[in-house]
């Protein structure tokens, strides 16, 4: 494989030892494909690797996909004509995205999106990528709520959230506060 068939005529005669000097050729051209470092990349339906790539492919055409969690794939047709050396900068994957919509009662609370505030109830947001992501809301003297939640592609997910309020319960021990 990847080196040229070799065909040689070779006059072999009684009680003489004939020495065949082989030279294969190389039948490949280097590729280096490159995408984002956590873009995978596939050939003829097979995982290659993420980010960038080098390989040795006959000529030939092949089918190159770039992949990526919540991003339509990619895919594109490469021809291998000679054996040069090429350098291809593959298409990304488009982002999928939906929306999230989260109210609350009561209202004013904090919303975190797979750990990072995002905003306050009543709250909405285009543009979230789709799969599965982790929601949390807070609010002073309630009890956070967490919860996993998935994102589809052009549609809104709606999360309605009644907070708890934290009360505090003292015993009937008594209760001696000082100022300093």
């Amino acid at each position: 494989p990847m080196y040229k068939n070799y065909e040689q005529d070779v006059l072999v005669k009684d009680n003489e030892t004939t020495h065949i000097q082989l030279q294969m050729h190389p039948n490949f051209a280097q590729v280096t494909l490159q995408a984002a470092d956590e873009t995978e990349i596939w050939v003829e339906g097979e995982h290659r690797g993420n980010g960038v790539l080098t390989l040795k492919l006959e000529p030939g055409q092949y089918k190159v996909e770039t992949k990526r969690a919540s991003h339509q794939s990619n895919s594109q047709l490469l021809q291998i004509n000679n054996l040069t050396a090429m350098n291809v900068v593959l298409e990304e994957p488009a982002p999928l995205y939906g929306s999230l919509e989260v109210n609350t009662s009561p209202m004013m609370a904090k919303v975190y999106l797979d750990g990072k505030e995002v905003g306050e109830t009543p709250f909405f947001m285009n543009n979230v990528l789709i799969g599965a992501h982790e929601l949390r809301v807070e609010k002073d003297g309630y009890a956070s709520q967490q919860q996993s939640i998935t994102i589809d592609h052009g549609a809104v997910s709606s999360q309605t959230l009644t907070l708890s309020s934290q009360t505090l319960t003292l015993s009937s021990q008594t209760l001696t506060l000082s100022s300093q």
